[in-house]
């Protein structure tokens, strides 16, 4: 019984991220690259399947410039955040409110303070890092939060920040980690 449910819920998933996809004028061939990529970073994570999956469409589906090269394998913006995520401490319940910070960021085209600090209560051992790469990166000079409320931090600059920090070895690492519990059971 619980094998024939994970099928619906897959095959649901594949099905409604098409739509998704379809809907937002990406092409089949993308389309059938994004379902077995997505598939393939849930496989090895403990993240859902349908997270992942919403992710990435709604990236997509609100025109977040260059998903289709971010969203493709190897290098996914949805797998960044996951990378990021785990890297940080979260866990597959605080994934979706990075994913959360990840679209709202991108159709606002800024990096809020409501969404800054929304991604901190998720996973605040990254709040650190993403200044840094930041501040880097040239996104802002100053104060950090006079900055974000400025609307000087780019959506793209908080993108960029989080592909570079995502893909790092650890982060790649602790994402597909079966060292812990919640990693053993989620790779199963």
């Amino acid at each position: 019984m619980g094998l024939s449910g994970e099928i619906t819920s897959a095959s649901d998933s594949a099905q409604k991220f098409a739509s998704t996809l379809n809907f937002a004028g990406v092409s089949e061939q993308q389309i059938k690259r994004l379902t077995a990529s997505t598939q393939d970073y849930a496989d090895k994570t403990v993240y859902d399947l349908n997270d992942i999956r919403n992710t990435t469409a709604q990236l997509a589906a609100n025109g977040v410039p260059n998903y289709d090269r971010l969203c493709t394998a190897p290098r996914r913006r949805a797998e960044a955040a996951g990378n990021l995520n785990a890297v940080a401490g979260g866990s597959a319940d605080t994934f979706k409110s990075v994913a959360m910070v990840l679209t709202q960021t991108a159709g606002q085209g800024k990096l809020t303070t409501e969404n800054w600090n929304q991604l901190s209560d998720a996973i605040p051992g990254a709040s650190g890092k993403i200044q840094q790469a930041l501040k880097e990166a040239g996104a802002y000079t100053g104060n950090f939060r006079d900055a974000m409320a400025d609307g000087q931090i780019t959506a793209q600059e908080f993108n960029d920040a989080i592909m570079s920090l995502g893909f790092t070895d650890a982060a790649v690492e602790a994402a597909t980690s079966a060292s812990t519990i919640e990693g053993a059971t989620g790779n199963l």
